[in-house]
C-alpha cells in the first residue's frame, strides 16, 4: 500500500535511470480500504491499516459477524459494496472454482476510479488481461501483485509495460522470521499429531 501510494518503486527506478525528479504521491492515512476475504491474514492487514487511521470494509461470505476486536472498526459488506468503496482493494482469498477470475472486467470496473488493487493471495483470482485494460484506460491508478496466474511472468506479459504495476516474484512470506516460524509450527504439529492433539493452522 505504501509503495503504491508513495510511488516508491517508480521513483527508485527513475533514479537508477539517471533521473532526479520529484514524484507526487498520496498519503496512506485516512484512505478507504476494502479487504476481499477476512481470514487470519486479512485481519492482520486490518490491524496494521488501523494504525494509518484507514476506514475499512470487508467482504467474506463465510464471516457472518465481525469479531469483537474489530467491532466498530471493520464493516462487513457485499462484494459489490467492497469493490466500490475502497481507495485500495486488497485480496485475501484461496484459489478455487469460486474465486478463479473472480475479478474480471465487470468487477474491476466496479472499483472506484483512481483506486489501487493489491493481490498477495493467489494468481488466477484476477483476470490479468482485464487488469491491464483498466490500467491502460486509467480507471485504476495502480496495482501490486505478488502472484500471477502463470509463474514466472512471461516476457511478453501485458502487465510488464506499466510503471504503476508493481510485480514481485511470490515472496510475500519469504523472510527469515516467517520461515523460522513455519518450521517451528511444523515441528509442533508433528508432536501434536503423535499425541492425537489438534493441529495448528490447519487448512481444511
Amino acid at each position: 500500500m505504501l509503495n503504491l501510494c508513495r510511488r516508491v518503486s517508480l521513483a527508485e527506478k527513475d533514479v537508477r535511470n539517471g533521473n532526479w525528479q520529484t514524484i507526487m504521491g498520496e498519503d496512506l492515512c485516512n484512505k478507504k480500504l476494502s479487504l476481499i476475504g477476512f481470514g487470519a491474514i486479512a485481519k492482520n492487514v486490518a490491524r496494521r491499516a488501523l494504525g494509518f487511521s484507514m476506514n475499512i470494509k470487508a467482504y467474506d461470505p463465510f464471516v457472518k459477524e465481525v469479531p469483537a476486536e474489530f467491532q466498530g472498526k471493520v464493516e462487513l459488506v457485499s462484494l459489490e459494496e467492497a469493490l466500490a468503496f475502497g481507495d485500495i482493494v486488497s485480496l485475501h482469498l484461496p484459489l478455487n472454482d469460486e474465486t478463479r477470475n473472480m475479478l474480471s472486467d465487470k468487477e474491476l470496473e466496479m472499483m472506484k476510479e483512481g483506486s489501487y488493487l493489491i493481490n498477495t493471495s493467489r494468481g488466477g483470482i484476477v483476470n490479468e488481461v482485464a487488469l491491464a485494460k483498466c490500467l491502460e484506460s486509467g480507471h485504476l491508478k495502480g496495482a501490486a501483485l505478488d502472484v500471477v496466474e502463470n509463474e514466472p511472468l512471461a516476457a511478453d506479459h501485458p502487465l510488464r509495460k506499466f510503471d504503476n504495476c508493481i510485480i514481485t516474484p511470490h515472496i510475500g512470506m519469504y523472510s527469515k522470521e516467517a520461515i523460522g516460524a513455519v518450521s517451528l509450527i511444523c515441528a509442533k504439529n508433528v508432536v501434536a499429531h503423535s499425541k492425537n492433539q489438534e493441529l495448528l493452522h490447519r487448512v481444511v
